[in-house]
């Protein structure tokens, strides 16, 4: 299982990166100015007179439906956390001229509204620039970000319920967390995407992949496989175990490991034939799996500020995977 160390880690890469690339850290594929959003009103006029801003504001978008990862890549935390992810979020409400008192929470949420007049602006500047296909692929990506969001949502209920909690809330709050966990009909939408910045949209879909991969830390085996498995079959092809309807059940013995095994060896990294103890095999699973997601990042034709998330979040799942095969090889061929 991941640690809570990589985890920790994991966001603060992909929060730095997406700073990058929500303050314009790279020019758009189709031209040569920046991809950043002016952050003044007053720019509005040659915002609107440059190319690439409708692929620049949807970039801009992911960047704040990635939560609160560039918060805490800064070490904001608390009123100053809050208001790192204000700012970002308020360059898009800015785009669509929607008041930052009024429409933060609803934009933070994926309100259905907001994302109709972000895809509508998108929609009209994507037009005047002769650049087909953005306004699909904002919408995949925001419902691939509410559905990511719900995910997360629900599984933190979970993982919040203490030991003294009563068992009959603990089962009601797996049930009721159950459909969230397993929805994916979005993320699949996304990776199904074909257009103008396709590489973009399944970039971004494989960062939200590895959001639903770390909201599994930490919950029950039953729920972790409802979590994962439909991220899992939509890149890797591969189908999860049958489980009781139950989501409150333990599974058997066995199952979870067994399933990322099989996960893993999809993703082309398996764990090593030697490796015996269920406290080696488990690890080095996960960070197969991982590594396999990073493979779909590594060398990915992304615009150049999405690169700058690509490119650390890779390196990073690198650099997590050699520790813990190096761990493993330090152990005696028979204690593995």
């Amino acid at each position: 299982m991941m640690s809570r160390e990589w985890g920790t880690a994991f966001r603060a890469v992909i929060g730095a990166s997406m700073l990058i690339a929500a303050c314009g850290g790279g020019a758009s594929k189709t031209s040569t100015t920046s991809a950043s959003m002016p952050s003044q009103a007053g720019d509005r006029a040659s915002q609107e007179a440059a190319t690439g801003q409708a692929h620049a504001l949807v970039l801009q978008a992911a960047s704040c439906w990635l939560d609160g990862l560039v918060s805490d890549a800064l070490g904001d935390r608390g009123a100053a956390g809050e208001a790192s992810t204000r700012r970002r979020c308020d360059e898009v409400l800015r785009a669509i001229g929607d008041s930052s008192d009024t429409g933060y929470a609803q934009l933070r949420a994926v309100d259905a509204g907001t994302v109709k007049r972000l895809t509508e602006r998108v929609s009209v500047t994507a037009a005047t620039e002769n650049v087909p296909g953005l306004a699909i692929m904002l919408s995949r990506i925001a419902d691939t970000s509410r559905e990511t969001l719900h995910a997360r949502r629900a599984a933190d209920v979970v993982k919040q319920v203490s030991e003294s909690f009563p068992a009959e809330g603990q089962r009601a709050n797996k049930e009721a967390a159950a459909p969230d966990l397993q929805s994916a009909a979005a993320l699949q939408a996304l990776l199904a995407y074909r257009g103008p910045f396709e590489a973009d949209a399944h970039a971004i879909a494989i960062l939200n992949v590895l959001e639903r991969v770390e909201s599994a830390r930490g919950l029950p085996k039953h729920l972790k496989v409802y979590a994962v498995r439909g991220p899992f079959s939509a890149v890797f092809g591969i189908s999860a175990p049958q489980l009781s309807d139950d989501a409150a059940l333990p599974i058997p013995t066995g199952t979870w490991l067994a399933y990322l095994t099989r996960v893993a060896a999809n993703a082309g990294h398996p764990v090593p034939p030697d490796a015996r103890d269920p406290q080696n095999r488990e690890p080095l699973a996960w960070n197969g799996i991982l590594v396999g997601l990073a493979d779909r990042l590594r060398n990915a034709p992304v615009d150049p500020s999405l690169a700058k998330v690509t490119s650390s979040v890779v390196a990073r799942i690198d650099q997590q995977a050699a520790s813990e095969r190096a761990a493993f090889e330090a152990h005696a061929p028979e204690d593995r």
